[in-house]
């Protein structure tokens, strides 16, 4: 770098303190450890800022992650306002089950943390403990709550309904709690979070025996600020449950798993004064009629609706797909159809016309359709960029590679669940909410290797 006097040149360390520190923040975390840090002592310290060390997401790390280790980078973190570490990471680290006993350790070593994802860890009931703990211990340096707003305890089994409560009452301004996989912390008083949770937008309770009184006082009490829920809709009765679904006006996201025991009550008079849905998520509606979907289609009102996902709601026929993709299919972004066995290629044929801004679309197990129009996938769907067709047996592999020779760009899933891209790289399977860009990880989405008809 020259010297605006011409007379030689200026290093990094020639520069202003605070000015060394914007360059770096260039820099992601590997990079500052791996090729800042080992030039010498200054760029050790300096790599080692506290202001750089703001998320840590351990997601993908590709390093030896050992506990010893995880609470040094911890210690270097007193800023940081966002923390991920899933079991994925901790297994490709080699880490042992004891990184679960770092949990009260936590909030000791970054105070400020406003996003704590600690999923699929196995905590001890202790160390859940200790997480509550930690926080008390801290809480004379900072308001009472914390900053937490954000907490991820996704399959930690001895999460119990008491443990449960003392999170709520230990960080009473959360406002996302997620507990999906948690198969023993729910009981009577789940309903009673809502009073706790003043602020509470999201809740996530998928594979959670929630006892229905419990789950519908929980929506009620938390009408004002609901706006993502997640929930598992098994043993639940329709009369109580769309009521107060219908409540929670401000809803954004709904995703109801496991709704064999719903019926059409719940589209009716529960899911059709939802204005606000962006996301609608129905799995398993065994119950829920064709007629009900016509309703739907034809009288409610979406304006904002871009993701539709009808996994396995069996009773859905063209009919009703058909009113449903000619009210809100021009909005459509993201449609998943997987297993509704009575769609055939004549709706199929209405979403190439209608759905111009789709750009993932799932189609597993509908042994009814040809693929008679994917030929014109280019042309008419512009945005698409994932197709699932696995299972699809009528649906022969050749067409999915002219569709990709066609649109690069495009990602096909074919019958034996291959990927074919633009690499012509036939490898893996992809989950298709990953592919489009969400984060659930739902089992059902896993792919099923049958053997074609």
């Amino acid at each position: 770098m020259t010297s605006l006097s011409g007379k030689g040149l200026v290093t990094l360390t020639d520069l202003p303190y605070m000015i060394q520190l914007q360059i770096l923040a260039y820099l992601d975390l590997p990079e500052l450890l791996n090729k800042v840090a080992p030039l010498n002592k200054y760029f050790y310290h300096l790599a080692h800022n506290s202001r750089f060390w703001q998320k840590l997401d351990f997601t993908n790390s590709q390093c030896h992650l050992s506990l010893s280790y995880l609470r040094q980078l911890l210690g270097f973190a007193p800023l940081a306002s966002t923390l991920i570490l899933s079991r994925q990471a901790c297994d490709k680290a080699e880490l042992s089950d004891d990184v679960a006993d770092i949990f009260g350790e936590v909030l000791h070593r970054c105070p400020q943390l406003v996003y704590l994802q600690l999923a699929y860890l196995r905590p001890s009931k202790e160390a859940l403990a200790g997480l509550c703990i930690g926080h008390r211990h801290m809480q004379s340096s900072q308001p009472v709550g914390g900053y937490l707003l954000h907490l991820d305890l996704s399959g930690s089994d001895q999460l119990t309904p008491e443990l449960v409560e003392t999170l709520a009452r230990s960080f009473p301004r959360l406002q996302s709690l997620c507990l999906a996989h948690c198969r023993q912390a729910c009981d009577s008083t789940t309903g009673h979070l809502g009073r706790l949770l003043t602020q509470l937008s999201y809740i996530n309770l998928d594979e959670n025996t929630t006892p229905p009184e419990a789950l519908n006082l929980l929506l009620t009490s938390r009408t004002d600020t609901f706006e993502r829920v997640v929930l598992d809709a098994s043993g639940c009765e329709s009369r109580h449950l769309a009521p107060a679904l219908a409540s929670c006006s401000r809803l954004r996201m709904l995703c109801c798993d496991f709704a064999e025991d719903v019926s059409d009550e719940l589209l009716d008079s529960g899911i059709s004064q939802l204005g606000c849905l962006e996301s609608l998520t129905l799995r398993k509606a065994y119950r829920i009629s064709d007629e009900a979907f016509n309703r739907l289609g034809q009288f409610g009102h979406f304006p904002s609706l871009t993701h539709l996902d009808l996994t396995e709601c069996r009773c859905l026929t063209d009919e009703g797909l058909h009113h449903l993709v000619s009210n809100f299919g021009h909005r459509l972004e993201i449609l998943v159809l997987n297993w509704c066995w009575k769609i055939t290629d004549n709706t199929v044929d209405l979403l190439f016309d209608t759905c111009r801004l789709m750009s993932s679309l799932s189609l597993v197990g509908l042994h009814q359709l040809t693929g008679r129009q994917l030929p014109l996938v280019p042309e008419r769907m512009p945005d698409l960029r994932f197709l699932d067709l696995r299972n699809c047996n009528a649906i022969q592999d050749p067409l999915c590679h002219q569709l990709v020779a066609q649109r690069p760009c495009l990602c096909i899933v074919d019958f034996f669940g291959f990927i074919v891209d633009g690499s012509c790289d036939a490898g893996g399977v992809p989950e298709p909410e990953s592919a489009a860009g969400f984060t659930f990880t739902e089992r059902w989405t896993r792919p099923l290797r049958l053997l074609r008809m």
